[in-house]
């Protein structure tokens, strides 16, 4: 299914992109004092049926993921004592 590929979460291909300009490891060490080093943190919250993972200033990472949020509320965790 995925054939040659390297999978990667987006806070890596997102410095990885970063990077991606500069030839060799001095020239990233020299511009380092001009890059924006604030973290790619994943955000899950519900939308009506889904479950929406994003990462803020990275729309191209966002997921939707079908989910039936209430059988989890019926049921309860797994494993709980009822």
């Amino acid at each position: 299914m995925y054939k040659r590929q390297l999978l990667m979460m987006p806070p890596t291909i997102s410095t990885l992109r970063s990077l991606a300009p500069y030839g060799r490891p001095d020239e990233v060490l020299a511009a380092s004092g001009d890059r924006d080093l604030t973290p790619v943190l994943a955000r899950a919250r519900l939308v009506g049926e889904e479950i929406v993972l994003s990462w803020p200033g990275h729309d191209e990472f966002t997921k939707h993921i079908a989910h039936d949020i209430t059988q989890h509320i019926a049921s309860g965790p797994e494993g709980a004592d009822a």
